[in-house]
């Protein structure tokens, strides 16, 4: 897809220059690759989280974002999965999204990310 997109937006700019008599120069720059979590650690880790934090919703429903992550260069490297830990609470007023001036996060959210990533390395390392 990433290949198609390119070719298409060099056509595009191109053709646009050229239809206003003008010449283009592109350069594209390879920022960060997408993140592709490996499926049988994906599976292992959601495991490991409703093992280790049974009272929290673990959101399984494909999330996908566009949002820049360096961890992708890892995983083009070794087989891995990326995850993200919650950290909102109503009760806290700690609900805000990331960009508004209230935002703050649930502190607990280190413990509970930190126990998961923890446990999960285990986990892994013990099934081989």
């Amino acid at each position: 897809v990433r290949a198609k997109v390119l070719e298409r937006f060099e056509q595009i700019v191109r053709g646009t220059a050229e239809t206003l008599g003008c010449q283009a120069e592109i350069t594209i720059k390879r920022i960060t690759p997408a993140l592709v979590n490996d499926p049988s650690i994906s599976e292992r880790v959601q495991e490991t989280s409703r093992r280790i934090l049974p009272d929290f919703n673990l959101h399984t429903d494909g999330y996908l974002t566009m949002g820049a992550e360096d961890a992708s260069f890892l995983l083009e490297k070794v087989n891995g999965c990326f995850f993200f830990v919650g950290s909102a609470n109503k009760e806290r007023n700690l609900d805000y999204g990331h960009h508004h001036p209230k935002f703050d996060f649930d502190e607990e959210a280190l413990i509970h990310g930190s126990a998961l990533m923890a446990a999960a390395a285990m986990d892994l390392l013990n099934a081989k």
